[in-house]
């Protein structure tokens, strides 16, 4: 029976074209109104659905911008919706089942998104206050306004730092490679404590199905240097990336507690950004 399967994937274009259309006739417009800006990549796996007979398990990656990332954060219900939608685009014929979805930020066009985002921020600085003024002193919102554009920066560096290696690791050991990497015991029992949380906090978004989400950043670090076999040609040394994600470690502890950075820290991330980015972009 596999003979009546193409398994060839209509093209991506058209594809999301009529998944829109698909989300306009339904009830969730919520979905249509986050991802009418999206595009999709049609990703199809060694392994059967198990739904048809030789069908492919397969995902949909919808690519949003950065902006559009951090605003999104779908429920189970809305996501087993989207998949219901996926598979109901895609052609029969082409013996895929859409069993997954995910949404990622679109990096390929990042230079694109990355914009001068201080005239926002200066409009949300100025926004009056008044009799709360006094909760609010100019100076803690000239830093809240600082720090604001240093997460953004950091944010952008720990997840490319996630996609990169996620490219890395399929390219050597393809789409389940998780198993065939070397990790440290202390960071499984991590990654396992995290997921046993998030399934008894119900009220956390999920990280998603990437295992590389239940990193912590330093431990990033670790993965590579523990696989430096396919990371090796991305990195002068692995005292070099140790060196660098350590820093942004430092700086990012600040971050998460809240912590004002100075100038010299501030420094420190940008050099350190701009020199993991150029390395990381062949591998992207």
């Amino acid at each position: 029976m596999s003979d009546v399967f193409s398994y060839l994937p209509p093209d991506s274009s058209t594809y999301m074209k009529t998944i829109l259309l698909l989300l306009r006739k339904g009830e969730n417009q919520g979905l249509l109104k986050q991802l009418q800006s999206a595009r999709c990549e049609i990703e199809m796996s060694g392994t059967f659905s198990g739904i048809r007979w030789n069908a492919f398990f397969t995902t949909i990656n919808f690519l949003v911008s950065i902006d559009d990332f951090t605003n999104i954060n779908l429920t189970q219900d809305e996501k087993k919706y989207l998949i219901k939608i996926c598979d109901r685009a895609m052609p029969r014929k082409c013996g895929l089942d859409v069993m997954e979805v995910d949404i990622v930020p679109d990096i390929e066009n990042l230079e694109n998104q990355v914009v001068d985002i201080s005239e926002d921020l200066r409009k949300i600085s100025e926004l009056p206050i008044g009799q709360n003024s006094v909760l609010f002193p100019s100076d803690i919102r000239e830093k809240g306004r600082i720090m604001s554009e240093v997460y953004y920066t950091l944010y952008l560096i720990e997840n490319s730092l996630r996609l990169f290696i996620d490219k890395v690791c399929i390219e050597n050991f393809g789409e389940n490679y998780f198993s065939s990497l070397k990790i440290p015991f202390d960071i499984q029992k991590n990654i396992s404590g995290r997921k046993k949380k998030e399934k008894k906090n119900l009220w956390m978004s999920l990280r998603g199905d990437s295992e590389l989400f239940y990193f912590d950043f330093i431990e990033l670090s670790g993965l590579i240097v523990n696989n430096w076999e396919i990371f090796k040609d991305y990195f002068p040394d692995q005292a070099w990336i140790q060196s660098k994600l350590n820093e942004l470690y430092e700086i990012r502890n600040l971050i998460a507690h809240n912590s004002y950075i100075g100038d010299h820290e501030k420094k420190v991330m940008e050099i350190n950004y701009k020199s993991i980015t150029l390395q990381i972009s062949k591998g992207i």
